[in-house]
């Protein structure tokens, strides 16, 4: 799983394939994603591109992540934030494989 960390929008997505310490130009192009597509309807797994860290961006590759209400509520229709497909999650614990432009607090491997 990868997450994307921006100040604006966090996305949280599952790679087919398991890679470590890799730089934007290694990346894979396409993952599957755990994706939210509606109320009522069970999250589902997509083929997606994988997400190139803009400047300001890490790309970190997830170990674990959580699922909490936030998640729970958008299922069961309760939370709707308009926005679908949407791929929920952001408790999240992993290494950072890329970084974007002028990114100096996070390294590749933290």
């Amino acid at each position: 799983m990868w997450f994307c960390l921006t100040l604006r929008r966090w996305c949280r997505v599952m790679l087919e394939e398991a890679v470590s310490r890799m730089n934007a130009n290694t990346l894979p192009t396409i993952m599957q994603a755990i994706r939210y597509h509606g109320p009522g309807e069970p999250f589902h797994y997509d083929q997606i591109e994988v997400p190139r860290p803009g400047a300001g961006e890490v790309l970190v590759r997830v170990g674990a992540a959580g699922i909490c209400h936030t998640e729970l509520h958008l299922q069961d229709g309760t939370l709707n934030l308009g926005v679908v497909p949407l791929v929920p999650g952001h408790e999240i614990a992993g290494d950072v494989v890329a970084v974007g432009e002028g990114v100096h607090t996070f390294s590749l491997g933290d």
